[in-house]
């Protein structure tokens, strides 16, 4: 994804969002160090914020959320409102960006962090903020105070709770416990030099792939720290006046409804436990696509008001076969042409896609089909759908048409899905695909800089030994 560098005095007065870049000086498995989740859960979270509360969010001409990569180091960065920091617990910082980061928060700057798994990672991370903020420890609090309430139009609404379930966190080196799920939502911030403990939100629940969130929070005079942890949603699901006790019938009579809604889908092998209006499913199931569904399906039974997921997929054979059985689903999509890219990417049986698609049908009907097939333990689609253009539609069609009209690769263009791809974006062209020769990859890329309205052309031929 291209950076979005801020000009100078690039502030609005709306909300926007910053992306922290810094260096990692060591990976996790499935953690692509800053950039992890950039731009789109930046993004999620502006328009969701402008959605749900009535705060105005920074657009750009086109009417698009604006939103900012900086590095700790830029000028910029004491403009930025709200700046974000993923998977830092690969975070390496200079003695420069260490002084910047300190002088940024206690001038009451705000920061967001999330999607580092295990006790290496949190010990990374707060090695380096004990660099930051020597002065301020930070805490775990306890669960017994009353949560902050929410602010803006969002506390007029009433709290709808979304189901929840449990996921797999990130595996890899970040350490024995980097599979258990934390089961606390702390905050802390300074009052003088001490520091009180309260908790902030409860509840809290995602159905992104890294699963729900829990918070530390640290106010220190107008600075604004936010840590985020996994955790499952719903740990705090007792009412603060003591337990609730279930309600026997209703339960199972929830029970016999679920079981008889799986009955009808011709779903077997599932167990189905019930306690007021929480569903647990527990069994095996064929892909991550298949639990999603039977999930979505189950939350449709009258009374059913969250899911707690204990569904378990089937292994694959090995990431080699599973990836082929995918890519076999991609070709076999109506809506896959010459002028889509995607990439296929298989670790552990967690599947990523990658690429370009020309419309959101297209990345919507290649997820669904690569999340279906057996043995997908978990999904994660970020193909990036390209802004709708007349002039790209148009060129795209005239560069295939000129293309495969060339004797060169004349061959080709009977195939299906001919082997070379291209994809248009502004004007711009990047070639993707296989091709026989590196004499065929660079006549593809004379014949595409030879057509007049391009602004560049980006030759990712490979050659097929």
């Amino acid at each position: 994804m291209p950076l979005h560098m801020p000009p100078p005095h690039f502030s609005d007065g709306a909300f926007t969002i910053c992306k922290m870049m810094y260096t990692s000086n060591r990976r996790e498995a499935n953690g692509f160090g800053w950039s992890t989740d950039y731009p789109y859960a930046g993004l999620n979270l502006m328009m969701r914020s402008s959605e749900l509360t009535k705060t105005r969010i920074s657009k750009d001409s086109r009417g698009e959320a604006r939103y900012w990569t900086v590095h700790l180091t830029d000028e910029a960065l004491f403009e930025c409102p709200f700046l974000v920091g993923s998977d830092v617990g690969t975070i390496g910082l200079s003695p420069l960006e260490v002084t910047r980061l300190r002088e940024y928060l206690l001038k009451g700057g705000f920061l967001w962090v999330d999607d580092f798994w295990g006790t290496r990672a949190w010990e990374q991370w707060s090695d380096a903020m004990r660099q930051v903020l020597p002065e301020f420890p930070i805490f775990d609090i306890l669960l017994a105070r009353e949560r902050r309430r929410h602010v803006g139009a969002r506390q007029r609404q009433p709290h709808r709770r979304l189901p929840r379930h449990r996921r797999q966190p990130r595996t890899g080196d970040g350490g024995d416990d980097a599979q258990q799920r934390h089961r606390r939502l702390d905050g802390a911030r300074v009052r003088g030099s001490g520091i009180f403990r309260r908790v902030l939100a409860s509840g809290v629940s995602s159905h992104d792939q890294h699963g729900s969130v829990r918070a530390h929070a640290l106010t220190m005079k107008g600075v604004a720290l936010v840590v985020l942890l996994l955790a499952p949603a719903g740990a705090f699901a007792q009412s603060s006046g003591g337990r609730v006790l279930p309600d026997q019938a209703g339960d199972q009579q929830l029970k016999t409804r679920v079981e008889q809604r799986l009955s009808e889908r011709r779903v077997r092998g599932i167990k189905v436990a019930a306690q007021g209006g929480s569903v647990t499913l527990s069994g095996g199931i064929a892909s991550a696509g298949a639990k999603q569904d039977l999930i979505a399906d189950v939350l449709k039974v009258d009374g059913v008001k969250e899911i707690v997921s204990e569904l378990t997929v089937g292994k694959p054979e090995s990431d080699q076969k599973l990836a082929e059985r995918i890519a076999d689903q991609m070709r076999r999509s109506s809506y896959f042409t010459v002028f889509d890219d995607v990439e296929i990417g298989v670790d552990n049986g967690v599947v990523t896609l990658t690429g370009y698609v020309t419309q959101p049908i297209k990345s919507d009907d290649l997820a669904r089909r690569a999340s279906h097939v057996d043995g997908v333990q978990e999904f994660v689609n970020k193909l990036e759908v390209l802004p709708a253009s007349l002039g790209d539609d148009r060129l795209r069609v005239f560069i295939a048409n000129t293309l495969y009209r060339d004797p060169t690769f004349s061959n080709y263009a009977s195939q299906t899905i001919p082997p070379i791809h291209i994809i248009v974006r502004n004007s711009s062209v990047l070639l993707t695909g296989v091709v026989n020769s590196e004499v065929e990859r660079r006549q593809a890329e004379n014949i595409v800089r030879g057509i007049s309205g391009i602004i560049g052309v980006q030759n990712a031929l490979r050659v097929e030994r």
